[in-house]
């Protein structure tokens, strides 16, 4: 083991990680399914995402093994369902943040679809022809199409 901390290499064990205040939100940020991970780069919100979906769900909880818990559920449900509307506590948003959150859960049905699509130069091509419909300006397009070859 002290071979590993010469090399910079630090293993935690479970009682460091179990109780460290972040851990929680590098479980949500490590364990985002796919889809929405490119979603939230997209649009510019991941740490947003994620300190929202902690603060409204996991850090409520006082116990320890229960915000260990709710975060494994989060997860789950995310991974499940892909649907983001039962990790964002709607009725505590301004009008600003309300539009912001449709948005990215606009996105995020998308780029589930999308990313379900035979292959990514398929996607590309089918975008630059207009094969897929969708309601950007040219130069929003080829931002999406630069975004879609650089991330997936």
């Amino acid at each position: 083991m002290s071979n590993f901390w010469r090399l910079g290499v630090r293993i935690p064990d479970f009682q460091q990680t179990k109780y460290h205040m972040s851990g929680y939100k590098e479980m949500l940020r490590n364990n985002i399914p796919f889809a929405l991970h490119i979603t939230l780069l997209w649009c510019s919100c991941k740490t947003k995402f994620i300190n929202h979906v902690y603060d409204n769900f996991i850090h409520v909880f006082a116990d320890h093994q229960e915000r260990h818990r709710v975060t494994k559920y989060i997860i789950h449900e995310l991974d499940q369902d892909k649907d983001i509307n039962k990790c964002i506590n709607w009725n505590d948003l301004n009008n600003s943040e309300t539009e912001m959150w449709n948005n990215v859960r606009d996105w995020h049905k998308w780029f589930n679809w999308a990313l379900d699509q035979e292959t990514k130069e398929y996607l590309i091509d089918s975008i630059k022809t207009g094969q897929i419909d969708i309601d950007l300006t040219s130069e929003w397009k080829e931002k999406l199409i630069k975004f879609l070859d650089k991330n997936i």
